[in-house]
């Protein structure tokens, strides 16, 4: 049976199986302080087609691993649609928060990405910008 969409809103790491549809929002490699040349992995800020009373989707982060970049590179594309699947949440407890969503995407070698249609009202997003 194919599993259905879930909002990125109700992603958790209660369960293994997920599937999500999400603009491709904003990409960035990480690397190390001291060797700038090494990709240590790619970081990704998802966002989905929920919509809310002030903005549309929610957004979560997800990582690649360094020996992934290469596989998911060119399928995680800015501004680009993607059904996602196969994939671990985990508490977003780390060192650098892009989102604010308590969860994040870690992408596997089994991981699923694939192009799908356009989330129509995602392609007006204004930015939000925060006070720091």
């Amino acid at each position: 049976m194919p599993l259905d969409y879930t909002h990125v809103s109700h992603l958790n790491s209660s369960k293994k199986e997920w599937k999500i549809r999400a603009l491709i929002s904003r990409t960035w490699d990480f690397y190390p302080k001291d060797k700038p040349g090494v990709i240590l992995g790619m970081e990704v800020i998802l966002v989905d087609e929920k919509e809310h009373k002030h903005f549309s989707g929610d957004r979560i982060q997800a990582s690649v691993k360094q020996k992934l970049v290469r596989k998911f590179r060119k399928e995680l594309l800015e501004g680009e649609c993607r059904d996602i699947m196969n994939f671990e949440v985990f508490d977003n407890n780390g060192g650098y928060k892009g989102t604010t969503h308590p969860f994040k995407i870690n992408f596997m070698y089994t991981t699923c990405v694939k192009p799908c249609d356009e989330i129509l009202y995602l392609a007006s997003i204004s930015l939000l910008f925060q006070r720091f």
